[in-house]
Order: C-alpha cells, then sequence, then structure tokens
C-alpha cells in the first residue's frame, strides 16, 4: 500500500510539474511575441515617408484649367489676339500657321494623350493647345516643368508626360521628312554651295569631337558604297568622292580634309583661313539650335538618356520645319482656312 501510495504521490507531482513547466513556455512565446509586435508598432509609427515615395498621398489643387485655356486662346489664336504675329514666334521660336499645322498633326495622329477629354467627374480637363503649348516652352526656354502651372495651369508631371508624348509623336510623323539622309538632290545642292564657296566636292564638315565620330553612322554609307555620287574636278584631277572638312585631331582618313596647323608660306595660310571659316558652318548651325530651343545647352542631369535622345532629334525636325518654313515660304503653303505673311528671317546655315 506504502508503495502504491509513492507512486500515486510520485506520479501526480510529476505531472504537476510538466504541466507547470508547459505553461511557462507557453507563456514565453507569447510574452516574446508581444515584445516583437511593440518593436514592430514603434518602429512603424517613427517611420515617415520619403518625398519620392510613390505612396504618398496627392492634395488635390483647384487649378482653372478651362480659364488658363480660354486665355492662351485670346492671347495667341483669337481672332482678335492679345499678342502680334511677331511676339508669337519670338515666344514659340516658329509662325502661327506652322504650330497649327503641328498642333493638328499631333492630335490626329494621337487623340488618346492630346484630345481634350472629361474626366470622372465630368470636367473637362486640358486642352490640346495647353499641351503642345507647354511642350514647346520647354523645348524653347528650358524651363522647369513646374514653370508651366502658373500660367497653362498644368502639373508637373502631366507636362513632362505631354513632354515626351509630344516628342515621340513629332518623330513619328515628321521624322521621315525632316531627319533623313541628305538624298541625291540635296547632295548636289550642298555641293553645288560649297563649291561656290572654293571647296569643290565638300559635303559638309565635323565638329570637334572624337567620341561623336567613334559613335556616328557618317561613313557607314561610303563603306558599303551606297553613299550618294559625287563628281568633280580639282587642279584636273577627277574624284568621284566627297570629303568633309576636319580639325587636326581627326585621323588621315581619305574623306577627311585637314587644316593646316602651321602654315609656312602665303598659299598654306590662305587655305588654312578658308578651310576653318568654312568649317565652323556645324559650329554655327549647333549655335543656331542652340538659340532657338534652349533646352539643348541647358543640364541633362533631369532627364534619363533615351529622353535626351528624343528631344535632341525633336529641336532638330522642329528646325528643319522652321527653315523651310522661314526661308521658302512659297514652297511651303499654309492649312486650309489660313492666311498668313511670314516674317522676315535670315538664315546662315542649314542643320540637315
Amino acid at each position: 500500500m506504502s508503495s502504491d501510495n509513492d507512486f500515486d504521490s510520485s506520479s501526480t507531482s510529476s505531472s504537476s510539474s510538466s504541466s507547470s513547466s508547459d505553461d511557462g513556455g507557453v507563456k514565453s512565446i507569447y510574452r516574446g511575441a508581444a515584445i516583437v509586435a511593440i518593436i514592430y508598432e514603434r518602429q512603424r509609427q517613427k517611420k515617415r515617408p520619403c518625398p519620392d515615395s510613390s505612396i504618398k498621398s496627392r492634395r488635390y489643387i483647384p487649378r482653372d484649367r478651362i480659364g488658363a485655356g480660354q486665355i492662351l486662346m485670346r492671347d495667341y489664336f483669337a481672332d482678335d489676339c492679345v499678342y502680334s504675329d511677331e511676339t508669337f514666334r519670338r515666344r514659340f521660336r516658329m509662325q502661327k500657321p506652322l504650330f497649327m499645322r503641328i498642333h493638328d498633326a499631333v492630335l490626329q495622329h494621337d487623340p488618346v494623350n492630346f484630345q481634350q477629354r472629361r474626366d470622372a467627374f465630368q470636367k473637362l480637363g486640358l486642352s490640346s493647345l495647353q499641351k503642345v503649348a507647354a511642350a514647346l516652352r520647354m523645348l524653347a526656354y528650358g524651363m522647369a516643368a513646374d514653370q508651366c502651372d502658373e500660367y497653362l495651369k498644368i502639373g508637373e508631371s502631366t507636362v513632362l508626360k505631354s513632354l515626351k508624348k509630344f516628342c515621340n509623336v513629332v518623330i513619328e510623323i515628321f521624322g521621315s521628312e525632316y531627319l533623313r539622309t541628305p538624298s541625291e538632290e540635296d547632295i548636289q545642292h550642298i555641293l553645288a554651295k560649297n563649291a561656290a564657296r572654293g571647296f569643290p566636292g565638300m559635303v559638309g564638315s565635323t565638329n570637334n569631337d572624337l567620341n561623336v565620330l567613334n559613335n556616328s553612322h557618317l561613313f557607314d554609307r561610303i563603306v558599303s558604297g551606297e553613299a550618294p555620287t559625287c563628281n568633280f574636278v580639282v587642279n584636273g584631277h577627277p574624284y568621284t568622292m566627297g570629303y568633309y572638312l576636319s580639325d587636326g585631331i581627326y585621323p588621315k582618313w581619305a574623306t577627311l580634309i585637314q587644316t593646316i596647323s602651321h602654315p609656312i608660306n602665303a598659299k598654306q595660310k590662305l587655305f588654312a583661313e578658308a578651310q576653318e571659316a568654312v568649317r565652323k558652318d556645324v559650329e554655327w548651325a549647333f549655335g543656331v539650335l542652340q538659340a532657338r530651343f534652349a533646352i539643348v545647352k541647358g543640364s541633362v542631369r533631369l532627364w534619363h538618356r533615351e529622353e535626351c535622345g528624343l528631344i535632341m532629334k525633336t529641336c532638330i525636325i522642329l528646325h528643319n520645319m522652321i527653315v523651310e518654313n522661314e526661308e521658302d515660304p512659297e514652297e511651303w503653303t499654309p492649312p486650309e482656312g489660313e492666311t498668313y505673311e511670314p516674317v522676315a528671317f535670315h538664315r546662315d546655315v542649314n542643320l540637315l
């Protein structure tokens, strides 16, 4: 009996001790989980959203977009507009019929992004004129996207989106015509003008940058034998391949005619002066491009490489369209219903 009682008491004490240890383990687990939860909650409350975070809330700004569109129409596009055609050309870098030609083509090509629409609250959004004007203002002045908000009432993100879409559409529509390699007719026209300046057979000139030359496709057609024919005679010797004027830093290629760095006699001095004077055409061309579109000479730190390429191509296309419109007005017909007397504009170089 005593042994049985001893066995029962030992079993009871053993089971009670095991149950108490189990309870202690569960409690310690709960205690640890609670501590972890408290620490996590404190850390979460300490965190602050990053200024560039995508989850930050957006404050609604009650912009008067309709009123801004009406002001833009009254200032520049109404029959009795506030500002003259000369002011329009200075601020938008082109004449009004050409602006409307580009605007209509962009709107027709990409109505999804440029056509005026109503939002979820049935309120009218930005007009196509506002978006195109904002894009051209950024190209012309190199201004920050946020500056367009004061006059055109367009938010920064919308301006950047409109600029990218505008560049893409302009390249798609006009790139094949105004951003192409010179045709046979263009080459002959260039050769005739350069021959009159004392350099027969000269196709153009290069800028002083070997990095550009190494990444350029300028001579690919010459190497492949697909370049347009170029026949000229110098000192009784016939030639069939055109050449480019270059500086002394370029390699000694047959298609590059370099200057004489240290001319000795009067003949060499005359050639060096004439060669350097004509070679400045390419620098003048970029100077004109930068003067017309300030975004080209501004900082590119805020743009991606692809966007820089789009902006550069767009500026060249618009430049060539402006040159065609203002240098040869008789060859360009304004849009239907438009009558316009072009402003006199003198151009020394043509960007091809």
